[in-house]
């Protein structure tokens, strides 16, 4: 019996264990930028802002359909009105200056109706449909740019993941390799060979390796933390990545990269601030339609039935019908001038919206010369940290030979090794600059490929 409970504990660790398993999933970069388009609440939001516009295009379209309304209607007067009529209308006999009582109308009455109303022409009408239609374009730009900017900030928050657990086996590298050279000074110094202050010194440095390499799986878990938000996943869920960063550190670095083609006019921003630029002519072309005049068309159809006795139904019923159709022209004569001064408003509202336009071509510009010349500076700096990193290595490597000899103090040991572990840090910070760099490089050239 007991083989058999631990048989099934066994079973039951496995069980679990594999289902920790499945619960941790790994992403690469493209993968996690895939997940994130049609999880973050970002993208989800900008993709109903899109359907949204749809429907509002449909909203003005129904206003130049025809419009059919309907009503029924029944009234039942508790105490009918009394009008007063000279007495003479009713008897000649009667005394001049007298009033008879009388009621008009029967106590009860009932009615149908029914009225279709259609817009035959209208300015305005046709440049909003337009217009509606331009709107549609801009929500369509805006989820592009939604799109673009929660690529970009997973591609950063990837980067932070893969620098900060780089920065980790970094550390633990270093820790490994003091950790060793304390255990052999600990050795000399228990045979006579070492001083006690060497060995207190190489310990204090491991100490704070150690102290180090806990704050840099805490970033670690920071780092996912964020990825997993900007992705729009549980933050329970474990994740690993499975993009190399060596391999992300292998980008374009020559000259026909950095001097690849521009054209504005295929840049997100600017197509927004264009569609914006079309809206405010169609605003203006709307203000100057509403000079026209307007044609609609009607037809009524209306059944009336009155009755003392709600005699409404049956073969006593009787209804009487009205049917009338008809034309109503509206024809803007004078306004105090208040329309003109509208138009001129609109107008300029439009020569601001050209400004802008052509500002923002300027500013795009000057961004992909500015993210040019930091990347230039970017991928110059790694190279430059990765060099130093491996010779302040070397030198702490044959520093330490020479510490094991007797041919150098510990004073200069640590120093080599602070040396050492400043030129890791400035290197892991150069590899996320030069991702980062690339990555707005590739927003500014609009460049996603």
């Amino acid at each position: 019996m007991k083989c058999k409970s631990l048989f099934l504990g066994i079973l039951c660790l496995l069980f679990l264990g594999g289902l920790r398993a499945q619960d941790k999933k790994s992403y690469s970069l493209k993968e996690a930028q895939d997940y994130a388009l049609q999880n973050s609440p970002t993208a989800k939001q900008s993709t109903l802002s899109v359907d949204q516009s749809r429907k509002r295009v449909n909203e003005i379209t129904a206003i130049g359909l025809p419009q059919v309304a309907g009503s029924l209607g029944y009234q039942n007067f508790i105490k009918q009105p009394v009008q007063l009529i000279p007495s003479e209308f009713v008897n000649p006999n009667a005394e001049p200056g007298t009033f008879e009582e009388v009621v008009f109308g029967t106590k009860q009455n009932a009615s149908v109706d029914l009225t279709v109303n259609q817009l035959i022409f209208d300015g305005s009408y046709i440049v909003g449909l337009q217009a509606a239609r331009t709107y549609v374009l801009l929500a369509q730009n805006q989820d592009e740019k939604s799109q673009i900017d929660v690529m970009q900030m997973v591609r950063e928050a990837y980067h932070t993941v893969l620098v900060a657990e780089e920065n980790l086996e970094v550390l633990k590298k270093s820790k490994t390799s003091i950790t060793k050279l304390v255990s052999e000074t600990q050795a000399l110094y228990d045979n006579g060979f070492a001083e006690e202050q060497d060995v207190d010194q190489l310990k204090l440095t491991e100490s704070r390796i150690n102290n180090n390499i806990r704050n840099a799986e805490r970033q670690v878990g920071i780092a996912k933390n964020l990825l997993k938000y900007q992705m729009g996943l549980d933050l329970k869920i474990e994740i690993d990545l499975s993009d190399d960063i060596n391999s992300l550190l292998s980008v374009p670095q020559g000259e026909d990269f950095l001097n690849k083609d521009f054209n504005a006019a295929n840049h997100i921003d600017y197509k927004i601030v264009g569609t914006s630029v079309k809206l405010n002519e169609l605003a203006l072309k709307n203000e100057r339609a509403k000079y026209l005049p307007s044609l609609g068309g009607y037809f009524n159809w209306q059944e009336n039935s009155f009755s003392n006795d709600n005699t409404f139904v049956g073969d006593g019923a009787q209804w009487f019908p009205t049917r009338v159709w008809g034309l109503q022209l509206n024809v803007p004569i004078f306004t105090s001038f208040q329309r003109r001064s509208i138009v001129a408003q609109a107008q300029i509202d439009l020569e601001k919206s050209q400004l802008q336009l052509n500002q923002v071509e300027q500013g795009l510009q000057l961004q992909v010369q500015t993210a040019r010349s930091n990347y230039a500076m970017a991928v110059e700096t790694y190279r430059t940290e990765k060099s130093n990193m491996e010779l302040a290595e070397k030198i702490y490597n044959r520093t330490r030979t020479k510490y094991k000899e007797g041919l150098a103090t510990s004073f200069e040991l640590t120093q080599s090794e602070n040396q050492w572990l400043e030129s890791q840090g400035s290197y892991i910070n150069s590899m996320l600059q030069l991702l980062n760099a690339k990555s707005e490089l590739d927003q500014a050239l609009n460049d996603f490929n």
